[in-house]
């Protein structure tokens, strides 16, 4: 943030995500170079610090970068759903088994949208809640750091498709995650035609080893997301845990006092 102050002063006032959000001021030149050198070394210097464990699986946001920088985060879990109650039933029970946390939101259009903390994001588990929530479809939105863009897409508690954005950011990936190209056709049990042919324009675009393949990257990838999410039909994506507990509030939905929160954390 800039304000008038800062503007005579030349500097600028930093606010970062998570347990350091106020840095303060700082003069925009040392401002400049700790971003330059950021982005070159993807620290997280001026980000977040990781707030709770890191989960060691192909959901997780891995540790190896440090944590998330100065760039936007979201983990949102949407359950094809209006049995609110039921889905607070297996969110709730999910949590207390990993001590983990969730806020729940309201049905709406069909699905509910939960916000899950780091503990609850595993493969096996979230299959495992879309049973036990009697939801038939499922799908798991994440942006981590405006850089990598992942979905995982359930469908009968079985994993549909999965799509990563940059699977080697962290480092060597897996070879699930280098395939991890996404398959619109999987999603016709929920979209139309000419929904399939949108979320596979929308991802052509991976970045592998530092090359853009198979279509244009964008240098953020926070509209993408939301262009994905409205592509599958899905309301509310950019929520994140972390910020809702902090009592940021989500576009249309509200802050965490209009959601239900599920806490088995120690």
């Amino acid at each position: 943030m800039v304000g008038p102050r800062d503007a005579e002063n030349k500097a600028v006032s930093v606010r970062a995500r998570g347990v350091e959000k106020d840095l303060g001021a700082m003069p925009l030149a040392k401002f400049v170079a700790d971003i330059e050198a950021e982005i070159a070394s993807k620290s997280a210097v001026l980000g977040v610090k990781p707030s709770g464990p890191c989960v060691d699986d192909e959901l997780s946001v891995e540790c190896r970068s440090g944590g998330p920088g100065v760039g936007t985060n979201f983990f949102s879990l949407h359950l094809k759903s209006t049995d609110v109650d039921q889905v607070r039933v297996a969110m709730d029970a999910a949590a207390e088994q990993v001590g983990g946390a969730a806020f729940v939101a309201p049905s709406r259009s069909g699905w509910v949208v939960v916000y899950p903390s780091m503990e609850l994001l595993s493969p096996e588990l979230l299959g495992a809640i879309a049973v036990d929530a009697h939801a038939s479809d499922a799908v798991v939105m994440s942006l981590f750091d405006s850089d990598v863009l992942c979905y995982w897409y359930f469908r009968n508690g079985e994993l549909a498709d999965y799509f990563n954005s940059c699977p080697d950011y962290f480092g060597e990936a897996s070879d699930e995650d280098m395939t991890a190209k996404g398959d619109a056709k999987a999603f016709a049990p929920i979209l139309d035609a000419a929904g399939v042919r949108k979320l596979t324009k929308l991802i052509k675009g991976r970045m592998i080893n530092g090359e853009a393949v198979g279509g244009e990257i964008p240098d953020f990838e926070d509209e993408r997301f939301t262009q994905i999410a409205d592509a599958i039909g899905l309301q509310h994506a950019a929520g994140f845990y972390e910020y809702l507990a902090e009592g940021e509030a989500i576009d249309g939905l509200g802050d965490a006092a209009s959601l239900v929160h599920l806490d088995h954390r120690d």
